[in-house]
């Protein structure tokens, strides 16, 4: 029998940074047209966190649950904190999708006084690690990196305010 995985991550804003959760980026050109991206980028000590939430119009502090449902493009889970997860200080270690933006298997729970509430449900294929800050000759043996092939569930929970630009 096949061992099932699973990885289960809740990513909130830090409580004591007032300005924390998934900002609005301001995008010039053609691409600001078609698209409003929030991301949450942060080093914590549980590991880096890079997400991004694309929407195909604005999204005001006023939007339904509807609008954004209707308005989702995709979410980038580029890099995710691996709770439980026991590894050398100086390493960044994180699961990674077989796909940069998801399409499928997220769901907005709610959107009130500018919170976002989603969950997505995904597979990830790996989990990768990196050392940080080591610079290596492109010619050396050795390396700073590595990755472990898995078959991983995830359910990643994201309640964070957006931040509007």
């Amino acid at each position: 029998m096949k061992k099932q995985y699973r990885l289960v991550i809740k990513l909130r804003e830090d409580s004591s940074d007032p300005s924390d959760g998934l900002k609005e980026m301001n995008l010039h050109g053609t691409q600001a047209k078609q698209e409003v991206i929030f991301t949450h980028q942060k080093k914590k000590k549980k590991g880096p966190i890079f997400i991004s939430v694309a929407f195909n119009r604005k999204v005001r502090p006023s939007s339904t649950v509807h609008d954004l449902e209707t308005s989702l493009k995709w979410v980038s889970l580029e890099k995710l904190p691996m709770p439980g997860f026991k590894y050398p200080y100086g390493w960044d270690i994180y699961p990674q999708t077989p796909v940069s933006n998801l399409k499928h298997g997220i769901k907005i729970i709610s959107f009130q006084n500018g919170r976002l509430h989603l969950k997505v449900e995904t597979r990830f294929f790996a989990i990768y690690g990196k050392m940080g800050g080591l610079r290596v000759p492109a010619d050396a043996a050795i390396g700073t990196s590595f990755e472990v092939r898995k078959d991983i569930y995830g359910l990643i929970d994201v309640n964070m305010p957006l931040v509007f630009v």
